[in-house]
């Protein structure tokens, strides 16, 4: 199975550092960034381009659907999911929207990251034509 770079984007360094904690457990995730706003990680996609993308709809702002739309153009096997800490149906219908992979909520992180991470890699070792 290959491994994956992962990017986390949240306004919250103890989220980040409690998601990086948890990622690099996982043999999957060879290279690990974060970003605490969506103008920080535009500036890190000018040098990494990251296979999974974590994306905190706190620091999404307004800029959700510019940055979905420049992710898939510099890599369309790019996967973006969206997380918050409220499950609320509405952000899981917006994770169903173009450009952008799904929704978890945050209050499931630890049984739901490594098997998205896991999905991930199974998606970039056995593409669909």
């Amino acid at each position: 199975m290959r491994s994956i770079g992962l990017l986390i984007v949240d306004d919250s360094p103890p989220i980040i550092k409690y998601l990086e904690v948890l990622a690099r457990k996982l043999p999957e995730v060879s290279v690990f960034k974060s970003a605490g706003s969506i103008a920080e990680s535009q500036e890190l996609l000018n040098s990494f381009i990251p296979d999974l993308v974590l994306l905190d709809l706190s620091a999404a702002e307004n800029e959700l659907t510019e940055f979905a739309r420049t992710l898939k153009l510099l890599n369309p096997k790019s996967r973006l999911y969206l997380m918050s800490g409220f499950d609320l149906e509405e952000y899981k219908l917006l994770g169903e929207s173009r450009d952008i992979d799904g929704f978890f909520s945050k209050t499931e992180i630890n049984r739901e990251l490594p098997e998205l991470i896991r999905r991930c890699c199974a998606d970039l070792d056995n593409p669909q034509p």
